[in-house]
C-alpha cells in the first residue's frame, strides 16, 4: 500500500534530490503530484498499466450475463483483472472459479439455474461481460474484488493497494521523468529498471487473457481427455 507522497518521495531520493527522512516543501510536493499525474496519463495510454485493487458488490437478477462498465448492469469502469468473484445469499459466501472463453463454450446447458460455481470474463472495452453458471436468482448478491486503472492521484495521502510491480514502476519512471525539472539525470541503473518495470506490467496483462488449461481435470475425470479439443 502506498500514496502519492510516498511515491514522490523515492523517485526523488533515486535521482539524489532529498534525502532518507528529509522533508518536502508543500510546492515541492504539489509540483512533483502535478508531474505524477500526468505521466500516469502517458502510461494508461499505452494500456491500462496503472491499477489498483478494488471491491465491489451488486445485485443479481437471474441473468446469464451481465455488462460492465458506465451505464451498464454493473454500472462501474471495467476492471483490467477480475481477482476473484464470491456470490452471497443468506449470509453464505460462494467462491466463483473463472473459465476461459473456450471452457465457457463448451458448455451445452448454459440456462440452468442454481449456485454459480463458474463465470467467464470477456474483458472487452468500453463494455465488458461476466457470465455466470448455473445463473444465480435475484435473491444473491455478487461481490467482485478486480484491479482497475486508476487515472490520477485525487491528493499526496490516500492509501492505494496497486497490482504487483505497479508501485515499482511508478517510482522509478517517475524519476527518470522528473529529474530534468532539477536539473538532474536519471542513472544508467534506474532508467533500466524504469524501462523494464514497465515490460513487467505489460507482460502480466497479456498473462491474465492467456488460455487456461484444463488438462488436470481431464486426466482426474473417468473419461478420455481429447488433447485436440482441450476437453474431456
Amino acid at each position: 500500500m502506498a500514496n502519492a507522497r510516498s511515491i514522490i518521495e523515492q523517485a526523488l531520493r533515486k535521482i539524489h534530490v532529498v534525502g532518507t527522512g528529509q522533508a518536502l516543501t508543500a510546492d515541492e510536493a504539489q509540483d512533483a503530484l502535478t508531474s505524477l499525474n500526468g505521466m500516469i496519463g502517458g502510461l494508461n495510454a499505452q494500456g491500462g498499466l496503472v491499477t489498483e485493487q478494488s471491491r465491489e458488490i451488486f445485485n443479481l437478477d437471474g441473468s446469464e450475463s451481465y455488462t460492465i462498465g458506465t451505464g451498464a448492469n454493473f454500472n462501474t469502469s471495467v476492471p483490467t483483472e477480475i481477482i476473484s468473484i464470491v456470490v452471497t445469499s443468506g449470509g453464505s459466501d460462494y467462491v466463483v472459479q473463472q473459465m476461459n472463453a473456450a471452457e465457457f463454450q463448451a458448455l451445452n446447458y448454459k440456462n440452468v439455474g442454481g449456485i454459480a460455481e463458474y463465470y467467464y470474463y470477456d474483458n472487452n472495452r468500453p463494455t465488458a461481460k461476466i457470465y455466470l453458471y448455473p445463473q444465480p436468482s435475484s435473491d444473491y448478491t455478487l461481490t467482485i474484488i478486480s484491479f482497475k486503472s486508476i487515472n490520477e492521484f485525487s491528493d499526496l495521502t490516500t492509501n492505494h493497494t496497486f497490482a504487483e510491480g505497479v508501485e515499482r514502476m511508478l517510482v522509478h519512471n517517475l524519476a527518470v521523468e522528473i529529474a530534468p525539472e532539477y536539473e538532474k539525470e536519471a542513472s544508467s541503473t534506474i532508467v533500466k529498471i524504469a524501462e523494464q518495470s514497465k515490460l513487467d506490467i505489460e507482460s502480466r496483462n497479456r498473462r491474465f487473457n492467456s488460455p487456461k488449461s484444463v488438462a488436470n481435470d481431464g486426466l482426474n475425470n473417468a473419461g478420455s481427455f481429447n488433447i485436440y479439443s482441450g476437453f474431456y
